[in-house]
């Protein structure tokens, strides 16, 4: 029942006790948990929470980034096509996927038919990561060890339209949504490391 400037000073409190912590609360509620419950099917929900209920950790990670679009996402060249039979092929690489080899289900932001950077179209899809064809690589950082990134690759991936998340070609509208307020949790956790260290001081 809390809104999102609650949770701003939940995760501020913690991270002055706890980096760790927050980056566990931050990362995987806002990354995952909000997307779903913001855009996902009532069926993706009720798995999500009951999940979360159950084992205390998000059921999925959030592939966004590839090797060559970061921040600039209008570069991303995964693509789902839409085949004969009704499905969908998806194909591609993300990386920097957090906690992407650990939880059972990934949030693909891939583009609707054509990797073009004209195309602005993209969708959301919600993959199992045993899917055939979805494959990972680990990838090692210098800090933040409590939370593994890795690759995840995609390999003419089927997927269904029941595995869509929200609407046809409104995926990056949908990403940069839940941006907005990710991005407000990282400042949060950023100004209580800064008081703990100011207090040290």
């Amino acid at each position: 029942g809390g809104d999102n400037l609650m949770y701003c000073i939940a995760i501020e409190e913690i991270s002055k006790k706890c980096a760790t912590s927050s980056v566990i609360v931050a990362a995987h509620t806002s990354l995952c948990m909000g997307p779903i419950m913001a855009f996902g099917t009532e069926e993706q929900k009720q798995q999500a929470v009951d999940h979360y209920m159950e084992t205390g950790w998000p059921i999925a990670s959030l592939s966004i980034s590839e090797p060559g679009a970061g921040s600039d996402n209008g570069s991303m060249t995964c693509v789902a096509k839409k085949q004969a039979d009704g499905t969908y092929r998806l194909s591609g690489q993300k990386t920097w996927v957090t906690m992407g080899e650990k939880l059972p289900y990934t949030i693909v932001v891939a583009k609707d038919e054509d990797p073009s950077r004209e195309n602005r179209n993209m969708s959301l899809w919600y993959i199992p990561m045993d899917t055939p064809g979805v494959s990972t690589a680990s990838l090692h950082k210098i800090g933040q060890q409590c939370i593994p990134f890795c690759e995840v690759y995609f390999d003419d991936v089927v997927v269904t339209e029941e595995q869509r998340m929200g609407k046809p070609g409104e995926g990056f509208m949908m990403l940069m949504k839940n941006f907005e307020v990710e991005r407000s949790f990282i400042v949060a956790e950023q100004v209580g490391l800064a008081q703990a260290a100011l207090e040290d001081a």
